[in-house]
């Protein structure tokens, strides 16, 4: 299973750029979005990441792969906005928008 790692504290979490559910740390910086996205298991080794959480948890300070970092940094510089993209509407709404179209035409039939 994917995970990520605080890079504050060192706790795991489920995502990389969600707030730490231990410390409360929201990585908001490029560089801290940065660091959070690398300091994953699809960038880490897991042995690795073990590593670097226990290094974080200890108070010491870490170095994650300088160019990783880097890639990451230039692909959210020049961002203002960091929000998923838009959902796409499931089966339900559509079942809810038919409703929605039966309901009308039984109250056009009622008037006329």
């Amino acid at each position: 299973m994917a995970y990520a790692i605080c890079i504050h504290c060192g706790d795991t979490k489920a995502r990389a750029l969600d707030a730490c559910p231990e410390c409360g740390f929201v990585p908001e910086s490029v560089h801290d979005r940065a660091q959070s996205m690398v300091a994953t298991t699809h960038n880490l080794s897991e042995a690795k990441l073990t590593a670097v959480s226990a290094a974080l948890m200890r108070g010491e300070k870490v170095e994650l792969p300088f160019e990783l970092v880097l890639d990451y940094m230039d692909s959210f510089e020049g961002r203002s906005d960091f929000e998923p993209p838009p959902r796409i509407p499931g089966k339900g709404c559509g079942y809810l928008v038919l409703f929605g179209v039966l309901a009308a035409l039984s109250l056009i039939v009622l008037v006329s």
